[in-house]
């Protein structure tokens, strides 16, 4: 059993060196913007992909976190749009994230002006402090 045990231990620890040497490629290759109009998500080590959502159209921003993010106080953000379309077409998940972070995406995503809304008017993240906005009357 001693012999195995030389063979099976460097080999495991080979494997979770290399898994945490991808997720570190993987995380240093991930890019995102919150523009006024769109979200966009640029990621991929040897195939890069870009996904981009329409801000008008984001219904769903939510924060997770599972044990291993929450030891690092770490979040996952799921960005969506309610479509059932295929293979995530309508969200986009930004893993990891800070909480703070987070939290601050969530705020300035789900971030609604008062009043009508033309189509062609985005809303920057950036464009009101948190508590200014005019709060809505009920009819």
């Amino acid at each position: 059993m001693g012999t195995a045990l030389l063979w099976v231990l460097p080999g495991a620890l080979l494997l979770v060196a290399a898994g945490a040497g991808y997720d570190e490629l993987r995380w240093r290759a991930t890019r995102y913007r919150v523009g006024p109009d769109r979200v966009e998500l640029h990621n991929g080590v040897l195939v890069r992909r870009r996904r981009s959502l329409q801000r008008d159209r984001v219904r769903t921003v939510d924060v997770t976190a599972d044990p291993l993010l929450r030891v690092f106080g770490l979040v996952t953000v799921r960005i969506g749009t309610g479509e059932q379309a295929g293979a995530g077409e309508g969200s986009i998940a930004l893993r990891p994230v800070t909480r703070e972070a987070g939290d601050a995406l969530r705020r300035d995503l789900l971030h609604r002006p008062a009043g009508p809304r033309s189509p062609t008017r985005g809303c920057s993240p950036r464009s009101t402090q948190p508590g200014s906005a005019t709060p809505r009357s009920r009819s």
